[in-house]
């Protein structure tokens, strides 16, 4: 048997006719309709807070969607006098009417249900901050208040007891009235504090929300977890596992920006994704997270790296970033500010005992 050779002329001819497969060119329409869609969406925006703003205007607009529809359906089939009338005016209207009456009846009948889905639908895609946040000031206005308060309590005792025997030894003053580790604590505490009020729900119990603090060294690396609330839910994750360069924690602090996991199941499925399963133990377990990066330049770009988990899917969400960080960096700055003392402390003793 003769073996056919691989460059004869018909084998030559099937090669030359092959094209090389090509990335099919941008669709120029589904690019178009994404832009109407959202141009669309800020409109509807725009519209919804200027009905908001008008609260009487958007009580009867909204009585009137939900009522005329039904009204008109169900007294076109039931009243001569309005069928008339419909089909002389609006025959277009009547012939989709009576194409299926039983379809329109039972609309009629589900139409205050359809809308009021759709309604909580569009608000959830339209709204700027996650649901509940509208006490978000006076939550973060209560807690700010607090960790002042603590300290403001401190100064005016050593200020009572100079009053009283004088400065004996200022240094010791400076260390009584600067306890930068009790500051830091609760700092943390009231991180927690505010997403409990904020985000959990009720009758959830209070070990769903997880707050902790992670150090981080010059060279980006995780050194320890100074701090964790609830105080008996410590992080069991071994810092070799937390320094892997997908952690969270660790893709905070590369991109110095906030880092939200809505789900972490599936995004521990996906490959360049920013989150890794750190504890086995937990690895079915699926939760939001947030990890908020504190820098401090004396030290590091990123001193620190505040986490923030609840145990329940899609409770955290990317497009919320905006109303996290308004929360966490005025905590953020306070953590700064008592590191700072932190540091000034240690100095002062260094100088000291050398």
């Amino acid at each position: 048997m003769v073996k056919k050779s691989k460059n004869t002329p018909s084998a030559k001819k099937n090669r030359q006719e092959k094209k090389p497969i090509t990335a099919p060119a941008n669709n120029a329409a589904m690019s178009w309709m994404k832009t109407i869609g959202r141009n669309w969406l800020m409109s509807l925006g725009t519209f919804r807070h200027f009905l908001w703003r008008h609260k009487t205007l958007y009580s009867m607009m909204w009585a009137l969607i939900l009522g005329a529809p039904p009204f008109l359906i169900v007294n076109y089939f039931s009243l001569d006098a309005v069928s008339a009338s419909i089909k002389e005016n609006w025959p277009v209207v009547a012939a989709i009417l009576d194409a299926d009456p039983i379809k329109w009846l039972l609309l009629a009948v589900l139409w205050a249900w359809v809308c009021n889905r759709l309604r909580r639908f569009l608000s959830s895609k339209l709204n700027n901050a996650p649901s509940g946040w509208e006490n978000a000031a006076p939550v973060l206005l209560r807690l700010l208040g607090s960790v002042v308060g603590g300290k403001e309590q401190r100064f005016q005792k050593a200020l009572i007891s100079a009053g009283n025997t004088g400065f004996a030894d200022p240094s010791a003053v400076f260390s009584e009235i600067t306890q930068p580790e009790l500051q830091m604590r609760e700092i943390m505490q009231n991180v927690y504090l505010a997403f409990d009020a904020l985000v959990r729900q009720p009758g959830h119990p209070h070990t769903k929300l997880k707050v902790n603090l992670a150090v981080i060294n010059k060279d980006g690396q995780v050194l320890k977890i100074m701090y964790h609330y609830p105080n008996d839910c410590p992080v069991r994750s071994p810092m070799s596992e937390l320094n892997k360069p997908q952690s969270a924690i660790k893709t905070a602090v590369r991109t110095k920006r906030i880092q939200i996991v809505e789900s972490m199941l599936d995004a521990a499925e996906n490959p360049n994704g920013n989150f890794i399963v750190t504890d086995q133990a937990r690895e079915d377990e699926d939760g939001s997270l947030i990890c908020y990066p504190v820098p401090f330049k004396p030290i590091s770009d990123v001193a620190f790296v505040i986490s923030v988990c609840y145990l329940e899917r899609g409770t955290f969400k990317n497009r919320f970033a905006n109303s996290y960080t308004e929360i966490l960096e005025p905590f953020a700055l306070r953590l700064r500010l008592e590191y700072s003392l932190l540091g000034l402390k240690e100095m002062m003793r260094n100088d000291r005992t050398g």
